[in-house]
């Protein structure tokens, strides 16, 4: 019983800390996007290989300003290129892709949409198994309520246990009071009766 509500606490305490982080995370996250400040991009090419592969997420952080060696997504034409910042002249910034041999064209600082914080890793299985996650988690937390469910029944059943017993003990004193009042009654009885009977025998 003792290792079953430890489990059981241990369950908890995992489920709990899950579900504080996801949804602190998740707060953090729609905060962020409402005030335009992170994004989140799909990787298409090996330009940044090894650092960063082809299909490899990447959350990037819109900052003020931008220092060399920084890894950041610009716009390019109709679309985005993640490089490496390997020089910068006032607003002017020079890229270049770690696998590739010759750096960007110049472009305006103005251009870069936020700087990489996050790439790969926890962030491809989060996004590529989100749903997977999901149900894992309301697994979890089914389980967890289960858990609960099962508990609480079993403290109920106890308490209605020793509701019971303390019942039969009330009942049982009483009955016992009962026969020991019957007890001095006869006795009583008894008593008087050779009272009675040793004056009868003393008047005769």
């Amino acid at each position: 019983m003792q290792k079953v509500q430890m489990t059981k606490k241990i369950f908890d305490f995992i489920v709990n800390v899950l579900f504080v982080a996801i949804i602190a995370l998740l707060l953090v996250y729609f905060a962020l996007r409402v005030t335009d400040k992170i994004e989140i991009y799909n990787v298409k090419t090996g330009s940044m290989e090894e650092q960063i592969h082809v299909g490899d997420y990447i959350l990037i952080f819109r900052k003020k300003k931008y220092n060399v060696g920084d890894v950041v997504t610009f716009t390019s034409g109709d679309g985005f290129i993640t490089h490496r910042i390997i020089k910068k002249n006032g607003s002017l910034v020079t890229t270049k892709g770690d696998a590739n041999d010759t750096p960007d064209v110049e472009i305006y600082e103005g251009a870069i949409v936020g700087k990489v914080i996050i790439c790969g890793g926890i962030l491809n299985i989060i996004i590529r198994y989100k749903y997977a996650i999901v149900c894992v988690l309301l697994s979890l937390y089914l389980f967890s309520c289960y858990f609960d469910s099962v508990d609480k029944e079993e403290k109920e059943a106890e308490k209605s246990d020793i509701e019971e017993d303390d019942s039969i003990l009330a009942k049982l004193e009483e009955e016992t009071e009962e026969l020991e009042e019957e007890i001095e009654e006869v006795k009583e009885k008894k008593n008087n009766k050779r009272v009675k009977k040793a004056r009868k025998k003393k008047n005769n």
